[in-house]
């Protein structure tokens, strides 16, 4: 099995499908001409994947070229080896980010290390390359979690405490038995007790 950013390439059985995430019936049927459409060898398969809502015929057939490119590559390694070893080895986090959490309205990728940045220049090239100028390579002075303050904001996403515009707050404490959430009027007051609860 070979996945790519909207399909998933099943070598050996030829049952195409559409991801279970993918409910409306009009959206499944576009999906379904669309797979009747492809160039899929005759003993495989393709799972087209949530991420493909709002996608074209093109993206698809690219991402199916790339994906039967890998197959076969791995096909012929295998061929070769005489012993055991390794084949293929799964692109690596920033690779399936990229792959998987990439979205069309997205400005601005920054990445710090160099040859993860020419990786994700060449993974790109083979599967978004209109992408391609969203790549930055981030050479500042400051780290560039700091620059953008990202370990605060993940530190926020992961607090206990959420502040909320009245005045009151939510607290929720997960425990062993249950996830316990208290909500604080704080500064809030009403009219009536009922009126500040809600």
């Amino acid at each position: 099995v070979s996945q790519s950013r909207y399909i998933v390439v099943t070598p050996g059985n030829p049952i195409n499908g559409i991801s279970r995430k993918i409910e409306g019936s009009v959206e499944r049927k576009d999906f379904k001409k669309m797979v009747d459409l492809l160039p899929i060898p005759d003993d495989g398969g393709v799972i087209v994947r949530t991420a493909s809502l709002g996608v074209s015929q093109e993206d698809f057939e690219k991402d199916l070229s790339y994906l039967l490119d890998i197959y076969s590559e791995i096909s012929d390694r295998y061929s070769k080896q005489n012993q055991p070893g390794l084949v293929w080895r799964e692109d690596d986090l920033v690779i399936r980010t990229l792959r998987d959490g990439f979205l069309p309205d997205t400005s601005e990728v920054l990445i710090d290390d160099l040859e993860t940045f020419k990786r994700a220049q060449a993974f790109m090239k083979r599967t978004m390359p209109s992408y391609i100028p969203v790549l930055k390579h981030y050479v500042g002075k400051k780290n560039v979690f700091s620059k953008y303050q990202t370990e605060d904001q993940i530190e926020l996403i992961y607090g206990r405490t959420i502040h909320l515009p009245s005045g009151g707050a939510i607290v929720i404490d997960q425990t062993e038995a249950l996830v316990a959430i208290d909500v604080n009027s704080g500064k809030t007051t009403g009219d009536n007790q009922e009126e500040t609860a809600l």
